[in-house]
């Protein structure tokens, strides 16, 4: 149906937004389709809160047989574009909505605390009217991407976004970039989190009230808090993190805030 609408909008500027969900649990896919990582086949008692440990690689390789469909489907889709326009003019974006775990951090699949195989997505940006090929390590939310979209249009940010052009010369150095999470399940996870210079990282456990520090650059894997050891980045954090949530939660429970002015 995309393949056609883009057929049908060949003659006119478009856009379009496609979200791809046979990557999320139970990771279903059309039949008969190509399946090259094996085994894969969920024959078991697992659900998207659970699954045996011994279980992990089958659920993996289930799930990177939907990845290798969504990445053909993207294919298909850039091909398209290509076919009928001139690409220099194109900005395409693929970016992922959220990760997946395989029980590392005692958890699996998503929605749970924040930690990184849960958050830390791709982000691809393809612009050859506006940027040269590279990777850029600059810390993104994925409400950042359309100001950034925006940008390479020579456009605007909107006073609504609270994301922002990630790309532009004036963007705020790494050293005071932060990066909010948000995680509510009821009953399986209520955190909220800050990554500060895409380094520190911190979690706040509001079920238990519990605080949880970590040097992403040297501990990738969450795997040893430093909130005793490291005390005033932890307690520097804490108070950004509450900032944070205080303003959002005061914006969105009074009308009079946002009815008359834009969220914080």
């Amino acid at each position: 149906r995309a393949l056609q609408w883009i057929d049908d909008n060949r003659e006119v500027p478009f856009f379009l937004s496609i979200n791809f969900q046979s990557s999320h649990f139970p990771y279903l896919l059309s039949e008969p389709v190509e399946r090259p990582f094996v085994p894969c086949e969920i024959d078991f008692d697992a659900s998207f809160m659970y699954y045996p440990p011994e279980k992990t690689e089958i659920v993996r390789k289930a799930y990177f047989n939907a990845l290798h469909l969504i990445d053909k489907q993207i294919g298909s889709i850039t091909q398209a574009i290509h076919e009928i326009a001139d690409t220099r003019g194109v900005i395409l974006v693929v970016y992922g909505e959220n990760g997946e775990a395989f029980h590392e951090n005692g958890h699996v699949t998503h929605a749970k605390p924040p930690y990184e195989p849960m958050v830390h997505v791709p982000c691809i940006l393809y612009a050859p009217d506006a940027q040269e090929p590279r990777q850029c390590d600059y810390p993104i939310q994925l409400i950042d991407v359309v100001p950034t979209v925006l940008g390479q249009l020579g456009l605007p940010a909107h006073p609504n976004f609270q994301g922002i052009d990630v790309l532009s010369p004036a963007r705020p150095p790494i050293e005071q970039r932060d990066l909010f999470l948000h995680t509510e399940l009821q009953g399986v996870s209520r955190v909220d989190a800050i990554v500060h210079a895409g380094r520190w990282k911190l979690h706040h456990d509001r079920e238990r009230n519990e605080f949880f520090l970590y040097d992403l650059k040297e501990d990738p894997a969450e795997s040893l808090s430093l909130v005793e050891s490291h005390r005033e980045i932890a307690e520097r954090l804490i108070k950004r993190l509450q900032e944070w949530r205080a303003e959002q939660l005061a914006y969105y429970h009074f009308p009079h805030y946002y009815e008359r002015f834009f969220p914080p």
